[in-house]
């Protein structure tokens, strides 16, 4: 809560002195990510991406530095990276939106258009709506009834798995 108040109103140096307190007291890596949040709301990107790949290192299924690698995408016109770190969501199944929100959100556009997001989909058969190009993994039903309505499964089809064909995801596929 401390950290929230801190944020909100901008004053960074003093929610860092209360991630470091914290720190000392738990020693949670998971900290690295508020650490990696700050820094991009303070525009140090590069530092912000640091953090976000030490949390990878320490547990590389965890949604959040992901995220928040891709996030840098908009500032720093570096777009391999961020298509690593998406390309590792979808591979541990940590994705659920994050493809929709790229092909939407206008601060993402450049990204959106670039040879490294246009090979990334099409690793992973994802269509440019954000869908999976056959059938959409029954798991992202529950996510948003927008993404449902916009193409459902035919009548008769099983969903199939997101993942590559040589992989199957972790999240239970039964097909």
């Amino acid at each position: 809560m401390t950290l929230d108040f801190y944020v909100i109103r901008d004053q960074y140096d003093s929610a860092l002195a209360a991630i470091d307190r914290l720190d000392q007291r738990v020693q949670d890596p998971y900290l690295n990510y508020q650490r990696g949040s700050i820094a991009f709301a303070q525009g140090e990107y590069g530092q912000s991406q640091e953090y976000a790949e030490d949390l990878i290192r320490f547990d590389s299924t965890l949604s959040e530095p992901y995220l928040l690698m891709a996030t840098i995408v908009p500032e720093q016109k570096d777009f391999e990276a961020p298509a690593k770190a998406l390309g590792r969501m979808q591979t541990i199944g940590a994705d659920e939106i994050a493809f929709k929100l790229i092909d939407v959100d206008p601060e993402f556009t450049e990204f959106a258009e670039s040879k490294e997001y246009e090979e990334l989909k099409r690793q992973f058969h994802i269509e440019h709506n954000g869908r999976d190009a056959k059938n959409q993994h029954p798991a992202h039903f529950n996510v948003t009834s927008e993404i449902q309505s916009q193409n459902p499964t035919p009548a008769g089809v099983p969903p199939s798995c997101p993942s590559p064909p040589s992989r199957r995801c972790r999240r239970r596929c039964r097909f």
